[in-house]
């Protein structure tokens, strides 16, 4: 059996792939499906959710819970509003989240993933040229505080997570009543500035830790292709003053 898995390995590699068990410790959306599991957790609140993959890549795994998905751009949203229409359990509104609330003006990136109220630093368009902002798009925006109650009930066990390319700061801002009710939360960090004034993953480890949540899972996403340094990990934190 471990020769046929050397050879596997071989043959994969061959071809630019690898073969691996399909497990939590050699997946992290299995790790992070594991963590979920740990904490009860019946809601994701998916902040940046483009057309809705990551809430499909969830329910794919195992994931049986809430969803309420926002994005506020009008092209991934319409594909998201499809992909909800399916899953009586899952949720979507048109909508940025942030610390105002009204309409803003968002860059819409040549990547649309990488479109953000910010804009994109060199570092980012050096290492994926295609994120250049081509053009922009008036988006409604709030603050998850002032629609907690429209998604959210007494006894939910919640997972935030927050994709904004840059604008996290702006949403934990926007969300300061409903943090102490997460329980896990899951954030892009930065090991560089990716966006114009948008925090680096020290910064957002501190702001973290301030406000009593700890890094217990991470997933490198984004490296640059010429250097091989990492430019951006996904983190998930659990808050310590929920833990059973």
């Amino acid at each position: 059996m471990k020769k046929i898995k050397q050879l596997l390995h071989s043959v994969f590699r061959i071809t630019g792939r690898e073969f691996m068990p399909y497990t939590y410790e050699n997946f992290y959306s299995l790790r992070r499906l594991k963590i979920i599991k740990k904490h009860n957790i019946n809601l994701l609140l998916d902040i940046g959710a483009h057309n809705g993959l990551y809430g499909k890549e969830l329910r794919e795994d195992g994931y049986g819970g809430r969803m309420v998905s926002f994005e506020p751009l009008e092209k991934p949203y319409r594909e998201l509003e499809e992909r909800v229409k399916a899953d009586p359990l899952w949720e979507s509104e048109q909508i940025a989240l942030g610390d105002t609330v009204g309409e803003e003006v968002i860059n819409v990136s040549g990547h649309l993933t990488s479109s953000s109220i910010l804009d994109i630093s060199n570092a980012h368009v050096g290492a994926c040229p295609s994120s250049k902002t081509v053009n922009t798009e008036k988006i409604k925006i709030s603050t998850l505080d002032t629609i907690r109650d429209k998604y959210t009930r007494p006894d939910d066990k919640i997972y935030l997570k927050i994709d904004v390319q840059g604008y996290e700061k702006h949403v934990l801002n926007g969300a300061m009543q409903t943090l102490p009710d997460i329980r896990l939360l899951e954030l892009e960090l930065s090991l560089t500035e990716m966006y114009q004034n948008g925090p680096t993953m020290i910064e957002m480890l501190e702001l973290m830790k301030n406000k009593g949540f700890r890094l217990v899972a991470i997933d490198p996403i984004f490296s640059d292709p010429v250097s091989g340094y990492l430019l951006q990990a996904d983190g998930i934190f659990v808050n310590t003053n929920l833990v059973d």
